[in-house]
């Protein structure tokens, strides 16, 4: 990707400088350009691209101008999801009242797509900044708003990683580690210089590539310290190393600037009266109660050896010097010969016999085998053997050749175990079946098909539905695979939850309708404190559809509330049901259901009863980030037998209904039960969010929100930042309840 300042825009900008007048930057120009090298250098004197190529021309808000320090100021557009369809690989930032392309970027082609509704085709939004870098960028632009006001401020999130390398960094080498002769301090000539090399100093990496002088001391004796902090540059901070001078045997202690940098202090080196320098770098890491020996002692212990000795013998011996015996001392051993002594004993290097020990127990014969390698831990009293290790029962028909293979032995197995085994293998229904030619295979049509599917199962494989399928769940239920459990009446599954990972993990839809019937009563815990959601979990399928069924409204209640968790594009029905969001938890953000990622879920008769407990606001009833949701029958004219029902029992709530960056459509009745003020709308739309309450057919079966007992007030609706909510001909007080104006601001449209 390439960015430059256009020659126009910089003869702009000194000029504009010069007069004392303001550079107004109010439109993003987007243009696709075939054969574009976007890596190869951008021509400064580019004009504007041959408008046939320009895709849009997007006028850049006020609040999208912001500045993010003094040299740098960024310019943002928000692309909707209704903009498209194009590519673009050119964006330009361009001044109108003077009519100069100021900036230019180049990169990969990027799609943009806008949603369909007749094609169903999603769209996608996009987010693009273009960072400007100039001396004085804020005060020639005159842009007085903080980027942080409206963007994400990644300056305390990158500052934490920063410290977080530091101490990284500070645990390895401790407060001063010097590699060779980096930053040693010698005499040079007729001065001093700090020789080339790398230092760590309080974790932070200061790198000297070329020799440094030093002019001749004024003041002697000395004591040299090195001085390290990380100092802002730009929007980077690079490492910063300045050499102190001190008297003899002061204490430097390290210290914050006025500007909150941390400064980091190690003596390096002492001056004597007479000029000359005593190297007092700390040693190459440290001892053993310093951070840093770690290092070292990886450096300096291989732990790899080999052990001769026969295989009769007890006591094995391995080489290797410099090895410590203590407590949580390893090392790997590779052993010429397979033991055959029981209680075998391990010397390494020479620091004692050991009983070898595998699982607390001593060694079989058999164990270790030549030819393999093997790790070993001393535990203060034995060295056991990490990992696992094959041993043989006797007569168990397994057995080692001379090389170590291992392989069956039947003559080795007793006769009434051999019966079994070739019993068990043969059994009819069991799979396995021979040839003609007495050779074994496995004939999966002989095996009946509940052995098939769990065999499948075992290996994760999914099983395709071939059909419409029915699955059950009632309150005396229980969630087991065991004994076909599900499939029936009368083994239905105690839970919806168990219900769809059961058959979200196992089974595959394909094109075929998938029921989960939840037989009358009631489901989860009322009035919990930790509510447990019923999360959608996504499905393996072509074009197949999961219904969660009840026994009717009111008759199956569910605890909890609605959501999905996962990036699924599957297709939810959900019918004939409650779901009762009535906790007692504090949570400052509680719904009856929730699109999190994108999917489909549609609603048809039922019933959302919102209880929280008391004391919070900002809560909404039925809410979509992304995907659709759907109250009625999607694209079907006659919804009133698919009307929902909404019971609030709060004080407040901050919307009753929201499309906060996704899609809610409403075509079917949808009364309100209780007394609640919804304080942003009781339709809500933000983000980009989509609202469509369809007309279907006739003035009174279109969609609507309607007062049933009790009293809704607040705003009827309102759209932000982008967010388009239609509705049908007519007043809006006939459509949708409340006793406030519907309100729009920042681009959000009622149509």
């Amino acid at each position: 990707m390439g960015v430059i300042i256009t020659t126009a825009g910089e003869k702009l900008m000194a000029r504009l400088q010069a007069e004392g007048k303001p550079l107004v930057i109010d439109t993003f120009i987007f243009a696709e350009i075939p054969g574009q090298d976007y890596e190869a250098d951008i021509d400064p004197g580019m004009a504007l691209p041959a408008e046939s190529r320009i895709r849009l021309r997007y006028p850049i808000p006020e609040e999208y101008r912001a500045y993010v320090n003094p040299n740098q100021v960024v310019y943002s557009a928000l692309l909707g999801s209704d903009v498209g369809d194009w590519a673009f690989n050119w964006q330009g930032l361009y001044c109108s009242e003077h009519k100069t392309l100021v900036a230019v970027a180049t990169f990969p082609a990027i799609e943009k797509r806008a949603y369909s509704a007749d094609t169903g085709q999603p769209g996608n939004n996009l987010t693009r900044n273009f960072i400007l870098e100039f001396n004085g960028a804020q005060k020639l632009t005159r842009i007085n708003v903080s980027a942080d006001v409206w963007q994400l401020d990644f300056t305390v999130r990158l500052a934490g990683m920063d410290e977080r390398e530091r101490l990284s960094n500070y645990d390895l080498y401790g407060q001063g580690y010097f590699d060779g002769g980096g930053w040693k301090l010698v005499k040079q000539g007729g001065g001093y210089a700090f020789l080339p090399g790398l230092a760590y100093v309080g974790g932070i990496r200061a790198a000297l590539v070329s020799a440094l002088p030093v002019p001749a001391l004024s003041k002697k004796p000395c004591d040299v310290w090195l001085s390290v902090c990380l100092k802002p540059q730009g929007s980077d901070r690079v490492a910063e190393a300045t050499p102190l001078w001190v008297d003899p045997g002061a204490s430097v202690a390290d210290v914050r600037d006025d500007a909150g940098i941390m400064h980091y202090r190690v003596r390096v080196a002492c001056v004597d009266a007479s000029g000359n320098v005593t190297d007092v770098r700390p040693p190459e890491f440290g001892d053993a109660d310093q951070p840093g020996y770690i290092e070292t002692y990886l450096k300096n212990n291989r732990r790899y050896t080999t052990c001769a000795t026969a295989a009769a013998t007890v006591a094995k011996t391995a080489a290797l010097p410099g090895f410590i015996l203590k407590p949580g001392a390893w090392a790997v051993v590779r052993f010429s010969n397979t033991n055959t002594a029981a209680g075998a004993t391990l010397n390494i290097g020479g620091t004692g016999a050991k009983p070898i020990q595998y699982h607390g127990k001593a060694l079989t014969a058999g164990t270790p085998g030549a030819g393999r390698a093997y790790a070993f831990i001393y535990t203060g009293s034995a060295y056991e053997l990490v990992g696992d290790v094959l041993t043989l029962a006797e007569g168990g028909g397994l057995s080692f050749d001379a090389k170590g293979h291992l392989y069956v032995d039947f003559s080795l197995v007793p006769d009434d175990q051999m019966r079994a085994i070739v019993l068990s293998m043969m059994q009819q229904g069991g799979g396995l079946n021979v040839d003609g030619k007495g050779k074994l295979y496995v004939d999966f049509a002989s095996m009946p098909t509940d052995r098939f599917e769990s065999m499948l199962q075992s290996i994760r494989v999914p099983i395709w539905l071939t059909g419409t399928t029915q699955v059950y769940v009632a309150p005396d239920g229980v969630d087991s695979a065991a004994d076909g459990r599900g499939f029936s009446t009368a083994k239905p599954w105690a839970t919806l939850q168990y219900a769809l990972n059961y058959m979200a993990t196992n089974y595959n839809l394909g094109s075929y309708v998938l029921y989960v019937n939840v037989a009358a009563g009631e489901y989860g815990t009322a009035r919990s404190e930790s509510v447990q959601p019923i999360v959608l979990p996504a499905f393996t399928n072509i074009s197949g559809t999961v219904v969660i069924r009840g026994a009717g409204m009111d008759q199956t209640v569910l605890h909890g509330y609605f959501v999905n968790r996962n990036a699924s594009t599957n297709t939810y029905h959900i019918r004939d049901l409650t779901i009762k969001q009535d906790t007692t938890s504090t949570s400052l953000y509680l719904y009856c259901i929730t699109l999190e990622y994108e999917a489909t879920v549609q609603c048809q008769r039922v019933h959302f009863i919102f209880d929280p407990a008391e004391g919070r606001t900002n809560h909404e009833v039925i809410r979509t980030i992304q995907g659709r949701l759907v109250l009625g029958l999607y694209n079907n004219a006659s919804n009133l037998e698919s009307a929902c029902k909404v019971t609030v029992i709060p004080a407040g709530c901050a919307a009753l209904f929201s499309a906060n960056g996704g899609q809610l459509i409403i075509q079917t009745v949808v009364t309100i039960d209780g007394t609640c003020t919804a304080s942003l709308g009781v339709l809500y739309a933000n983000g980009l969010g989509r609202a469509n309450m369809r007309c279907i057919s006739g003035a009174d079966t279109q969609g609507k929100i309607s007062q049933g007992n009790g009293q809704i007030s607040g705003r009827r609706a309102a759209a932000h930042y982008n967010s388009i909510i239609r509705l049908p001909p007519g007043n809006i007080e006939d459509i949708i309840a409340g006793s406030e104006t519907s309100v729009t601001s920042t681009g959000g449209q009622i149509s």
